[in-house]
């Protein structure tokens, strides 16, 4: 059960208002869940291929966003998504240049999209994504 990062992000991007910041080139991997994540303690029970999505809570936190995104590359995950506006107004650019450096995606979207409908949108495109891959098997092992 999973879906490219690339594709989620065509599907979705207008009516989520998602703009890419950088690591684009890093978008053609998979994405086998999503997380909220507001602490990286977290990142150690990843297994790979997770898109995290955070609000910035932390961000009076010194370089918490950038050691966030660095445990995640590390645990091959798919990404990120900043919820901009409230807590963190703008992604620093240490962190964007780190992204873009390590092909590592992160996007943006708007404090008042709503983080709840994204995580479901993307959850159920995962979910319908593996029914699809499963009822293909099938046919094929019929045929």
């Amino acid at each position: 059960m999973a879906i490219r990062f690339w594709e989620m992000y065509e599907e979705t991007k207008e009516q989520f208002k998602l703009r890419i910041i950088a690591g684009k080139t890093g978008m053609d991997t998979v994405v086998s869940w999503v997380h909220m994540v507001e602490d990286e303690t977290i990142i150690s029970r990843f297994s790979g291929e997770e898109l995290a999505i955070t609000t910035g809570m932390k961000a009076g936190q010194p370089n918490w966003l950038l050691h966030l995104v660095q445990e995640m590359e590390q645990k091959e995950c798919a990404g990120i998504i900043v919820n901009t506006g409230m807590y963190l107004k703008e992604i620093p650019a240490d962190v964007s240049m780190w992204c873009e450096e390590h092909q590592f995606p992160i996007l943006e979207m708007p404090w008042e999209i709503s983080i709840t409908r994204l995580i479901q949108d993307c959850c159920m495109r995962i979910i319908n994504q593996g029914q699809n891959e499963i009822q293909i098997g099938n046919a094929f092992r019929e045929a």
